[in-house]
């Protein structure tokens, strides 16, 4: 850890190249520049980038039995990717029971989360009857459904029938917080939580603005939301089950807009931070669609 320390948070053209090992167990260590800059990467003794450095990017990966198979190593340059992939030993995905909304389907940008000891998916869209495709008719879902035991359960709590929101989780519940129906995109901001066994909802304080196909997380004092329809961010205060009365308003993003971001807090040596993540900006009138 000291030896990443040294080189954490450095600016300028530094070329740290650094991996340690422990048995299987090995630490790769990244410098990421703004896109720009030499780009090289070498597996399984180290992981190197060369170019105008912004932070230090650490993860943790395994090598199972000396086997270099897949997880997530990345290093960019510019707009192309250069991935070297290691598998952990231990991670996997298992197949759930599929979830069925309606005429067979599930639903498509539903709020997920963890409520109590039950996953959970709220809201939502699908195409029930004329596929998308064909220019078929949209339809939104104010249902709530939870798994457990291997099954699906519908509730009857009613929440408004939206897709496209921004999930974030805290330890009281999940927070939903605006999304897009057959109204248009809200602003509207509810607690998903538990109590004596069952479900129930509570408002906090709505978005300044609508927004939807936005992202966010939480840091554990504050929960951030960010891009979507516009470039706005703003975080609310939320602590113990407790809040602010209203939505502090950040600085604005740099760029286009981005929609469908994707966003993350991160603990760094002192603080933590709000890291938002790709997205696309859709064509105007003067620009193209841009990735």
């Amino acid at each position: 850890l000291r030896e990443i320390s040294a080189i954490a948070g450095g600016k300028g053209g530094g070329r740290p190249d650094s991996a340690m090992s422990g048995g299987r167990d090995i630490f790769l260590v990244t410098q990421r520049n703004r896109f720009r800059g030499d780009c090289f990467c070498k597996f399984v003794d180290t992981f190197g980038f060369a170019g105008e450095g912004a932070f230090v990017y650490l993860q943790r990966v395994v090598v199972d039995d000396s086997t270099v198979r897949s997880n997530h190593v990345a290093c960019f340059q510019q707009e192309n990717i250069a991935r070297h992939d290691v598998a952990g030993r231990n991670f996997h995905f298992n197949a759930l029971t599929p979830l069925e909304v309606s005429a067979g389907q599930g639903v498509s940008a539903p709020f997920v989360g963890v409520v109590g000891d039950k996953i959970v998916v709220v809201g939502g869209c699908n195409f029930p009857g004329v596929p998308a495709a064909e220019g078929g008719a949209k339809e939104f879902y104010g249902s709530v459904y939870t798994y457990e035991a291997s099954s699906w359960s519908k509730h009857a709590l009613s929440v408004p029938a939206v897709a496209y929101g921004v999930s974030v989780q805290v330890p009281e519940g999940l927070v939903c917080i605006g999304g897009a129906g057959a109204d248009g995109t809200t602003s509207a901001v509810y607690l998903l939580s538990e109590k004596d066994g069952a479900l129930q909802t509570t408002t906090l304080p709505a978005l300044p603005e609508a927004k939807s196909e936005a992202a966010g997380a939480y840091d554990g004092t504050y929960i951030y939301v960010a891009g979507g329809e516009t470039n706005s961010a703003y975080r609310l205060k939320y602590e113990d089950g407790k809040w602010d009365a209203k939505w502090e308003n950040l600085p604005a993003l740099p760029g286009r807009v981005r929609k469908q971001p994707a966003g993350v807090v991160q603990s760094a040596a002192i603080s933590k931070h709000f890291y938002l993540f790709g997205g696309f900006a859709p064509a105007t009138a003067s620009d193209t669609a841009y990735v």
